[in-house]
């Protein structure tokens, strides 16, 4: 099945919009490749980039101080400015599909869709046709920026959504 996406449209899931948008791309012994509000910053152990502190890094993991707080970050990981910790809840098993992939049926603001699961994903991805079907007023409502894809950089467009099941 060949997809052919022009655009992508990312949505951060449980949290407020953030000011700041920050992740983690690369980690070397006291370096990290980090990627702010799209564009990328090389960290140095013990030296102050646009408001991030790297205090310790290796090939595993990153220690950053980011608006005073310290915390410890490994590959991919997204920071944002805000964060709200997700309830307790239960628990659900989901087994992969015949072809591998982890695929399960949800919704997005009462809309019923398909979900691909990564497990390593801190945002919500659809593209352009999906949002308006929707009714996602993405380039109205949202905070502009890029995305790393398999195909390179795309443009993309950061909301909160009202609810995700």
């Amino acid at each position: 099945m060949k997809i052919v996406f022009f655009s992508i449209l990312l949505l951060c899931m449980n949290s407020t919009q953030a000011e700041e948008r920050i992740i983690v791309k690369g980690l070397f012994k006291d370096r990290a490749v980090i990627e702010l509000n799209g564009k990328p910053l090389i960290l140095t152990v013990g030296k102050s980039k646009k408001g991030l502190l790297l205090i310790a890094a290796d090939s595993k993991q990153a220690i950053i101080e980011y608006d005073g707080q310290q915390q410890t970050y490994t590959l991919g990981t997204h920071i944002g400015s805000s964060y709200t910790k997700a309830a307790a809840g239960t628990s659900i098993q989901i087994w992969p599909s015949p072809s591998g992939m982890y695929v399960v049926n949800g919704s997005i603001n009462g809309f019923q869709l398909k979900f691909l699961i990564d497990t390593g994903a801190t945002t919500v991805a659809m593209n352009s046709i999906q949002a308006t079907r929707i009714g996602l007023n993405y380039k109205l409502n949202s905070q502009q920026g890029s995305a790393q894809t398999a195909s390179g950089v795309v443009k993309a467009y950061y909301l909160t959504l009202d609810r995700v099941r």
